[in-house]
């Protein structure tokens, strides 16, 4: 047995966790980001209530100088916050028929139609797997998602 098995040297040990197994090793690079990742995801949760109640006091304040929609700019000291108003109307499938007849002709165009069709981790499986060429790679566009971190307790 190696006695530095168990030391971790200037707090560089890293533990791979996947499934049931565990290797260790050392990278003081690795290991200083996941600190610091993990410390900062904590200082921001810490003042996100903060950070909410101001964003809902400039919201109120933005309000109260626009009317309905629109974007409004509040400058202090050389420094903009833009705060946006929108609308988003969502068009039930149970309602669909009847706004159609309403609208007419108008329908096409005041009306964005959006159909999506994703594929299972089946499919990205079949469609990726390079020895079985399966024609439906040729159909689809698959792409990376971006890596989601979580700090778990």
């Amino acid at each position: 047995m190696n006695p530095l098995e168990d030391v971790d040297v200037a707090g560089s040990k890293v533990v791979i966790k996947q499934g049931k197994a565990e290797v260790d090793f050392f990278d003081i690079d690795l290991a200083t980001a996941l600190r610091d990742y993990r410390q900062l995801k904590i200082n921001i949760a810490l003042v996100e209530p903060a950070l909410r109640e101001l964003k809902d006091q400039i919201i109120e304040k933005a309000k109260q100088h626009l009317n309905g929609r629109g974007t409004i700019r509040f400058v202090v000291d050389g420094k903009p916050v833009k705060v946006t108003f929108g609308y988003e109307c969502v068009i039930t499938e149970d309602n669909l028929a009847k706004v159609q007849e309403l609208l007419g002709e108008r329908f096409v165009d005041l009306v964005k139609i959006k159909t999506s069709y994703t594929g299972t981790q089946t499919l990205i499986d079949l469609a990726s797997d390079a020895d079985a060429k399966h024609p439906v790679r040729n159909y689809l566009t698959i792409k990376e998602k971006n890596p989601e971190l979580k700090i778990e307790d």
